[in-house]
């Protein structure tokens, strides 16, 4: 019996030693070594945002929809283009906290923006906004197997004018969020 206990002990060991290095490496600080950034130009992720907004006749508060477009090709930011939904349920408050909530769906494959309805009545609306955004790959005209989603959710976050953000997910977005933390650790608001 023993001999289980002490092998039993050394697999926790062994799975937290793995939790708390995953979590470490996915909020650590980009080392020199790690390819740079080109600098991102603001103004012109403001133009690629197409967005109306109007109050919601059911429930009050204002929603924005639409649309931001990205680069289908990231790295050489020409060609084709994709368009992203976006839907922003703003905050009940007048004076809401900075940092919106980003969802994130599971499957892979979901698209969140179909999730705005269970969150119009969300307590989280009471201080900040909810923002949906249809990860690429997901749906519209752009269904299709990707790995930069983190970089353009980075992007709409900028074009936004957002400083930090609160990440959620379920399932495959729960790793969608740590990819995100991973490639933009300054932007992610981690809870201390």
């Amino acid at each position: 019996m023993k001999k289980h206990t002490n092998r039993s002990a050394l697999i926790w060991i062994v799975v937290g030693f793995v939790f708390v290095s995953v979590f470490f490496f996915s909020c650590r600080e980009k080392t020199d070594g790690e390819k740079k950034v080109p600098p991102i130009d603001v103004e012109v992720l403001k133009s690629q945002l197409d967005l109306e907004s109007e109050e919601d006749p059911l429930i009050g508060g204002n929603i924005s929809s639409g649309t931001f477009t990205v680069f289908e090709n990231r790295e050489s930011q020409e060609g084709r283009t994709i368009k992203l939904t976006v839907v922003i349920l703003h905050a009940f408050s007048e004076t809401s906290k900075p940092d919106p909530f980003f969802p994130l769906a599971g499957g892979p494959g979901a698209d969140v923006t179909q999730r705005v309805n269970g969150y119009k009545k969300s307590w989280i609306r009471e201080e900040r906004d909810i923002v949906f955004v249809s990860q690429r790959g997901t749906g519209g005209d752009n269904r299709l197997d990707c790995v930069l989603a983190a970089d353009d959710l980075n992007d709409l976050r900028l074009a936004l004018g957002y400083d930090k953000i609160n990440l959620t997910g379920t399932s495959y977005g729960t790793r969608a969020a740590l990819v995100y933390m991973r490639r933009h650790p300054e932007t992610a608001r981690c809870p201390r």
